[in-house]
């Protein structure tokens, strides 16, 4: 089953993959119990795949490598043959599982949006899950939990003119960087079963030219923290942004 990830004009089309044990009746109402899930995009840049030995003399000391191969998926080819195992050895019920692989997990988790927002449709008629099972590279660790992610676009807006006369505007670039290094320098706290706050300065966009004093730029950040503390850390960011006479937001 593929279920439509996204607003419908969005080009290309991304979509979701939903499905359940072939040896499920399909005359059976299916109401799983078990969701088991990954993700199914990938982040550049691209690595050619490639294995170390003849997959069926594979071993615990084989490495595979290319695109994707540990995030996720490893995860997702495990995951399969992992329930066409257990299902084979009856060891769970077919109807009760189902696999879930979706896209954007990356950017902007589209397509898990997507699949929770479809759970409220009453002709699904799904009751619930009692457990999940997300697939993601841990070192075969068992993960019980995860940091929160906060996304977010700053915005330095300054006053343009040529950097020849540098009185004569207010580089965005400038406030910008002077407002990432306050965060990057910024304790955001941490937590005994999370580890510290982690910050990323994932991209980095402004000016035309190396003369320019720039008028807008913006960069985007996400910062991985403990769920609760969203609030408090969103204002703690936001209090050490005033970082020249233009903006920053």
């Amino acid at each position: 089953m593929r279920e439509d990830a996204q607003a419908s004009n969005h080009k290309p089309k991304r979509f979701n993959i939903i499905a359940r044990p072939s040896a499920a009746h399909s005359s059976t109402a299916w109401n799983p119990r078990l969701l088991i899930t990954s993700h199914i995009d990938v982040v550049p840049p691209y690595i050619p795949y490639s294995i170390d030995a003849d997959p069926s003399d594979a071993t615990d000391e084989t490495i595979i490598r290319g695109r994707g191969s540990a995030d996720a998926k490893g995860s997702v080819a495990s995951q399969i043959i992992a329930v066409e195992e257990l299902v084979h050895r009856k060891l769970i019920h077919p109807e009760d599982v189902m696999l879930l692989y979706v896209v954007g997990e990356e950017v902007d988790g589209a397509g898990m949006k997507r699949f929770s927002d479809s759970l409220e449709d009453p002709s699904k008629q799904f009751h619930g899950f009692e457990s999940v099972i997300f697939g993601e590279p841990t070192e075969n660790k068992l993960a019980c939990g995860h940091k929160g992610i906060i996304a977010c676009t700053i915005t330095a807006t300054g006053k343009a003119g040529h950097s020849g006369y540098p009185w004569s505007g207010e580089s965005a670039n400038e406030m910008l960087m002077r407002a990432l290094v306050r965060i990057l320098d910024t304790d955001l706290g941490s937590s005994d079963e999370y580890g510290n706050t982690t910050i990323n300065v994932g991209t980095l966009a402004g000016g035309i030219a190396f003369n320019q004093l720039v008028r807008k730029t913006r960069a985007t950040l996400p910062f991985a923290i403990k769920s609760r503390q969203y609030w408090q850390k969103k204002m703690q960011i936001i209090s050490v942004l005033n970082v020249g006479s233009g903006t920053a937001s």
